[in-house]
């Protein structure tokens, strides 16, 4: 299911393979999954479990809390607006 989260997490993902130079096939291959399922990730249908996401992490040289990066920082904003802790 296409969420706002899975949307800003999958162009998260998307960034990190084409600024690593990566085509989905090679991804696919190193996380043994198929393309379609790296596809899946990347336009938010569906999310990778806390699993791949390690190995995404080590694959692109990045900590996976890049990944959450644009995600932490709407939430701090929304927290600001809001006076939420």
């Amino acid at each position: 299911m296409e969420s706002a989260f899975n949307k800003r997490l999958g162009n998260r993902l998307k960034l990190a393979r084409i600024s690593s130079y990566m085509s989905r096939a090679l991804v696919a291959g190193s996380l043994a999954v198929s393309e379609e399922a790296v596809r899946t990730w990347e336009i938010g249908l569906h999310s990778p479990n806390p699993e791949q996401l390690a190995n995404m992490g080590h694959l692109y040289g990045v900590p996976v809390g890049y990944f959450f990066g644009e995600i932490i920082s709407d939430l701090d904003r929304a927290r600001d607006t809001t006076g939420s802790p």
